[in-house]
């Protein structure tokens, strides 16, 4: 429910946008409503959009100016309210709502509102049947919110929300009263066809009427046989939509050549550490054994965080500084993967080899007594198969799940993962960080320049990572699937990882060459790697994802360890 409800809130806001533009969809389902690979939705297909005029105008029988030029009937029987159904000219902003309704029950049911045989039985039901009550066919709906369900459908225009900003003004208020209570989000595959390409990027971002993008997600099918046909998606991936690619961006592509920095590391704790390479030479990349002889630093270090005479450490591995193409070179990715743009790192880092265990993260609350984000405002544990928000669940408390030592520390926000680093830096006396974003990709990378890692397509993805297809919508020990050619494990899948970097859709197209930190400001932080809920395809080096720093929703997160340089 809470999934959908997001859903809905997206989309509100892009057709209060269009509304304010003076533009009534008339065909809003949830056919129409795409899931880019960030997770936010578009609304598309404007096809039988029309400009709203005057009630004298529409009354008056005067032509209006419509943005198709089809005199037929004209919208889905569906999701089309009854006067829209009546006279396709008397649609206005209160129909898209009708619809908005509509398809929100679609999305927690998989069902119309109103089935029939035939188009006349479906008409008259959505004009004469009673609205029925949310909260008795679907048990996860609070009965406070039938009340606005039922206002969204009520059969007179002049009974519905007179406008969409009022409606998601009652939506917001009733998502914060919602906040405190249990959230279930089921796992069965009944319900994964539904929701799971909706919820895989949860943090709700403002949508609007978006261009039309090469790669999209449908969020859901218009008919009960086509919800049937879908069904099996979510272990075949996702539904990409052949839409065409309206304009042609010539990028000149650089070769993933990393040029070597002339500088020297100063003696430091990095160059002195006694740690012993024993990777295979099968698992690093040429280029970081090359850099670590010439440079005389180890290509892994491992740092003792334990307290007292425990033996918790830390494993770092050694990146190397390099040119790369950040991004989707293909440019079929949504537009904040794009456009493909040339990167700088002129300092190498260390980076943890794994996402940060339970085991690690215990010792950093040990020693300071820190309380998370989610311990203060609730975060998230598996009841029954289900992944559920209570305030009694946080990374020390999954519920029927197991905490155990290894796997990543999960429902961590953006502040918990960097205090997690502050208390680091001043165990240790070397300064620990969350990864730019840049430095993320390059090290994800690790010197290819194909969507994965491992090659061109996904069909390898077991090998590398937890996500849809083999994680049981659950997260899982670190260093139980290979890693990449830089010794990291799990850079794919098993949860999301923080970055430091503000997130912003645009920022690609402003970003320096040279060692890029992210705009300036923002609201929220970059997520990167995906989790065990996404399929492979939304699993690339390049996919970004983003939510406000204080979520601990879909939260895990590894370390950078910067290195000293004259």
């Amino acid at each position: 429910f809470s999934d959908a409800l997001n859903c809905i809130m997206q989309v509100a806001r892009g057709l209060e946008y269009a509304h304010r533009q003076g533009v009534i969809h008339r065909d809003v389902k949830p056919a129409n409503i795409l899931v880019d690979d960030q997770g936010d939705l578009k609304i598309l297909d404007m096809g039988l959009a029309r400009l709203q005029q005057p009630d004298d105008v529409i009354l008056g029988g005067e032509t209006q100016p419509e943005l198709t030029s089809s005199q037929f009937f004209m919208g889905t029987i569906d999701y089309m309210a009854p006067e829209q159904a009546r006279n396709t000219k008397l649609a206005d902003h209160r129909s898209d709502i009708y619809s908005l309704g509509c398809t929100f029950y679609f999305l927690l049911t998989a069902q119309p509102v109103y089935p029939g045989e035939t188009t006349v039985e479906r008409i008259l039901a959505h004009r004469e049947e009673p609205i029925p009550r949310l909260s008795e066919r679907v048990p996860q709906v609070p009965s406070e919110f039938n009340a606005i369900f039922e206002k969204m459908l009520a059969k007179s225009p002049d009974d519905r929300y007179q406008s969409v900003t009022a409606l998601i003004s009652d939506l917001e208020k009733f998502s914060t009263d919602y906040e405190g209570q249990t959230t279930v989000i089921s796992l069965d595959e009944s319900s994964q066809s539904q929701v799971t390409d909706a919820n895989w990027a949860s943090a709700p971002t403002e949508v609007q009427p978006a261009p039309v993008v090469p790669e999209m997600t449908m969020l859901a099918s218009t008919s009960e046989q086509q919800m049937a046909n879908s069904a099996a998606l979510p272990k075949r991936g996702l539904l990409w939509g052949g839409l065409a690619v309206t304009t042609v961006i010539l990028i000149v592509a650089f070769s993933w050549k990393p040029k070597m920095t002339e500088r020297s590391v100063a003696d430091s704790d990095v160059a002195a550490d006694s740690s012993t390479i024993n990777l295979n030479g099968a698992t690093v990349a040429p280029l970081q054994q090359t850099y670590a002889a010439r440079m005389k630093l180890p290509v892994k270090v491992e740092v003792p965080i334990g307290a007292g005479g425990t033996r918790v450490k830390l494993e770092l591995m050694l990146i190397p500084p390099g040119i790369f193409q950040m991004g989707d070179r293909m440019g079929t990715s949504a537009e904040s993967d794009a456009p493909l743009h040339p990167v700088s790192l002129t300092r190498p880092y260390y980076m943890s080899s794994t996402e940060v265990t339970n085991e690690q993260f215990r010792e950093f609350v040990n020693a300071t007594n820190y309380q998370t984000d989610a311990e203060r405002s609730g975060g998230y544990g598996m009841t029954g198969g289900n992944w559920v928000k209570t305030m009694d669940y946080s990374w020390k408390n999954l519920g029927d799940l197991p905490v155990q030592d290894q796997a990543p520390a999960v429902s961590i926000s953006w502040n918990d993962a960097t205090a997690f680093c502050d208390w680091l830096s001043d165990k240790t006396g070397d300064r620990y960080r969350l990864p730019t974003e840049a430095e993320w990709e390059y090290a994800c990378r690790a010197g290819t320049e194909t969507p994965w890692f491992f090659g061109e397509q996904s069909d390898q993805m077991d090998q590398y990572a937890w996500f849809l297809n083999n994680s049981d919508g659950r997260v899982y020990p670190v260093k139980q699937k290979r890693p990449n050619t830089f010794g990291l494990y799990d850079v794919y899948g098993n949860e999301w990882e923080w970055c430091q970097d503000y997130y912003s859709p645009g920022y690609y197209s402003v970003s320096p060459v040279e060692n890029p930190t992210g705009p300036a400001q923002g609201r929220e932080r970059v997520r990167r790697g995906g989790g065990f809920q996404q399929p492979a395809a939304q699993l690339t080096s390049y996919v970004r994802g983003h939510g406000v720093p204080e979520t601990p929703s879909r939260g895990a997160f590894r370390i950078v360890r910067e290195t000293q340089l004259d």
